[in-house]
């Protein structure tokens, strides 16, 4: 026995063993690394976003777009990256990548339309789309 007995309203007697407490920290461990494995791939997620040739395509287009060069200059960091993609390549709809680019009172909400080219595959500019944050939040 590993701490003795407990009584439950002195009705039921429940022993704590060796082999009852053994599981209980097998499902505790197993919990922990669920929660851990979970929780490493939420923080790598914004990595794995920029690492995309999608990503790279809309984060050229955006350094190099003329209206952005000043705003980049005070802000170089491309911020809340989100994308929508669809690889069919002749898709009516494009692929959109979305960033913010700047402080929440001069900032921008960048969007870029994108689409799949399948000779040679690639991802080709259609549109860049400029709009300021406090317009874009409502």
């Amino acid at each position: 026995m590993l701490g003795g007995w407990q009584i439950n309203g002195g009705k039921q007697l429940y022993l704590m063993t060796k082999k009852s407490c053994g599981e209980l920290y097998v499902y505790y461990l197993a919990t922990s690394f669920c929660l851990a494995f979970f929780s490493i791939a939420i923080l790598f997620q914004r990595s794995g976003i920029e690492k995309t040739a999608a990503y790279q395509t809309a984060e050229q287009a955006i350094r190099s777009y003329q209206p952005l060069i000043s705003l980049l200059k005070e802000s170089p960091e491309i911020e809340e990256p989100e994308m929508h993609l669809d690889l069919r390549g002749n898709a009516e709809i494009p692929s959109l990548v979305r960033a913010r680019i700047g402080d929440k009172e001069t900032g921008k909400e960048v969007t870029v339309s994108l689409t799949f080219r399948k000779n040679p595959p690639g991802w080709e500019v259609l549109n860049i789309e400029v709009i300021p944050i406090s317009e874009a939040e409502d």
